[in-house]
């Protein structure tokens, strides 16, 4: 489950670590700035690390255009784009990514989409689809600006060294502000972005990938409808 912390105590704790409690040298929202900075280390360890742990999902409705708008928060695709074909039972059927050689024999038809290619923000479905297909997309959203964050709001370091680093990441940013040596804490916070690399690489957080091969033919024609 994931480490939840209020915004208001990764400020105090960070202010705590760099002994410049009640400093008015650095506001609540430069502090905020600082945890943002070192928030966007350790979202992308986690990512590397842990695989699917920020993954969230998109759905889209289609439209009569042959295209969608990727989502402006994307970073990284998780998996194919997936036709859901049965809304009720929430069966769907992945869709796969063409090379660029390939879109001229797959342009200029209609019907339920089976492809896609992704360029320039849009994803192009091929065939077009009618109005009202529901297509869902997996990804990895941009590290979130922790900068605009409220007291109140609540951030998830992953674990308890992940908000270790986080905090030490600041209070060092701090304290390098006012020319201060931060050797110890720099040593420190090295060890805690390695705990935290190493416990998510093993945990993983969700299963492992694997190569799998679906004859799932729906009653379309092998090898055209074969996923690896």
């Amino acid at each position: 489950m994931p480490n939840l912390v209020l915004m208001s105590d990764l400020v105090t704790r960070t202010t705590q670590l760099a002994d410049m409690e009640g400093d008015g040298s650095i506001s609540n929202t430069e502090w905020k700035s600082l945890l943002s900075e070192g928030y966007g280390e350790l979202y992308e360890d986690t990512g590397m690390a842990g695989l699917r742990y920020w993954e969230t999902i998109k759905t889209f409705i289609t439209d009569g255009t042959g295209f969608l708008a990727e989502p402006d928060d994307q970073l990284a695709i998780v998996d194919r784009l997936e036709l859901v074909t049965n809304v009720a039972t929430g069966k769907c059927r992945r869709m796969r990514s063409i090379s660029p050689q390939e879109r001229a024999r797959l342009s200029g038809r209609a019907g339920l989409p089976r492809a896609y290619e992704l360029v320039d923000g849009r994803y192009f479905l091929y065939p077009t689809p009618p109005v009202g297909q529901t297509i869902t997309l997996r990804y990895i959203a941009q590290c979130p600006n922790l900068t605009a964050f409220a007291d109140g709001a609540v951030v998830d370091c992953v674990t308890s060294y992940g908000r270790r680093f986080l905090q030490l990441h600041a209070a060092i940013q701090g304290m390098a502000k006012s020319r201060r040596d931060a050797s110890d804490l720099i040593q420190e916070r090295e060890l805690c972005r390695k705990a935290h690399i190493e416990w998510a690489g093993n945990r993983a957080f969700n299963d492992q990938p694997v190569l799998f091969t679906e004859d799932d033919t729906d009653g379309e024609c092998v090898p055209d409808s074969w996923d690896f």
